[in-house]
């Protein structure tokens, strides 16, 4: 039997929507992070275009890209910049607000 790589792994146990649900509450990167970060590579556009261009801070986009800090209100103006289908909740933020 040949050994799984993680990212194969990842792939077919997020395909249950279980799981999916589970992992995106626990994971520091959300589906919108991925997809604003790989639009804007896609595009070939620059980081500091990006946030001028969507009110964020350029600080606070390098800060996403690291899933060191996630504001959603950036991710809505990135979103709406970059004309990306943002998800309209955080799980996380939700999260936290019912601690």
């Amino acid at each position: 039997m040949p050994m799984w790589s993680f990212r194969a792994y990842l792939k077919t146990r997020c395909g249950d929507p279980e799981f999916l649900d589970q992992y995106q509450e626990q994971c520091t990167i959300c589906p919108n992070t991925v997809m604003i970060i790989s639009a804007i590579r896609e595009r070939k556009l620059s980081y500091e275009e990006v946030a001028r261009s969507s009110g964020v801070e350029p600080g606070n986009l390098d800060l996403l890209e690291t899933a060191d800090h996630c504001s959603f209100d950036d991710v809505r103006k990135l979103g709406s910049y970059l004309n990306l289908p943002i998800l309209s909740v955080c799980k996380k933020a939700i999260k936290r607000e019912n601690r």
